[in-house]
C-alpha cells in the first residue's frame, strides 16, 4: 500500500542520515501532517473542484497520483527560524466524515462521497523539531481571489514511528488570526496504528 511504502522510504532515508551524524535530535526525520478542508457558509466543499480536476502533470502517467494543478495555488512554508522551506507543495485526498482515508480506484480516482483535503505531509531532515510552521497559501479557487492567507501551526514531540522517524503533535493552529482546533484522525482506512495518523483542519469561510 502506498502509505506503508512511504513510511518505509522515510525510515530508510533517516537511517542514511544517522549513519553520517551522531546528533539524534537533528537527524530525526520529522513528518508534519496537517490536512485542510475549506467550506463556504452553505457547506459547499471549496477544495472539491481542485480534486475533481484529477490533474496529471506527466502525459505518460496512467493514473492520478494526488496532484494539484500548480497554476491554481501557491504555497510557502516558513520554519521556526524564519527560513523558507524548499519547494513545499500540497497533494489532495478524499476522506470520510471520521477523517479516515477513502481508498481510490485503480486509476487513482475516488468513488463515493467524501470530503476533499489539501494534504501536507511535510518532511524535514537534519533539523530539530519545528515548534511552529507557517503556511502561506494563495488559491483563487478556494478563496475567490489571490489574497495570501496564513496558517500557523504549533508542534511538539509526538509519535515515534521508529527511533529515526517521528510524527510531531499539532497542539494549536491559527488561521488568519483565528484559532482553530486541529482534529486528530487516523488518515489511512480505519486502522488505529499512529503511523497513519494526521491532523485535520475544517475551516468555514465567510463567502
Amino acid at each position: 500500500m502506498k502509505r506503508v511504502f512511504y513510511c518505509l522510504i522515510l525510515t530508510a532515508a533517516a537511517s542514511f542520515v544517522l549513519s553520517s551524524c551522531g546528533d539524534a535530535q537533528t537527524t530525526m526525520l520529522n513528518q508534519y501532517r496537517l490536512h485542510i478542508n475549506f467550506k463556504d457558509v452553505a457547506g459547499n466543499d471549496l477544495v472539491a473542484s481542485l480534486g475533481e480536476e484529477y490533474y496529471i502533470s506527466e502525459s505518460w502517467r496512467t493514473k492520478w497520483v494526488n496532484e494539484i494543478n500548480p497554476d491554481k495555488y501557491s504555497l510557502d512554508i516558513i520554519l521556526s527560524d524564519g527560513v523558507n522551506a524548499t519547494k513545499p507543495y500540497y497533494t489532495l485526498a478524499k476522506y470520510n466524515d471520521d477523517h479516515s482515508w477513502l481508498i481510490p480506484e485503480v486509476n487513482g480516482r475516488y468513488d463515493g462521497d467524501g470530503t476533499w483535503y489539501l494534504e501536507s505531509n511535510f518532511v524535514l531532515l537534519k533539523k530539530g523539531l519545528q515548534t511552529t510552521l507557517t503556511y502561506r497559501l494563495s488559491c483563487p479557487t478556494i478563496f475567490g481571489d489571490d489574497t495570501v492567507h496564513e496558517i500557523v501551526a504549533w508542534w511538539e514531540d509526538g509519535t515515534l514511528i521508529s527511533d529515526k522517524c517521528r510524527i510531531p503533535t499539532c497542539i494549536k493552529v491559527v488561521y488568519d488570526g483565528m484559532e482553530i482546533q486541529p482534529i486528530f484522525g487516523i488518515s489511512y482506512n480505519d486502522q488505529s496504528d499512529p503511523c497513519y495518523s494526521a491532523y485535520f483542519l475544517d475551516i468555514v469561510l465567510d463567502r
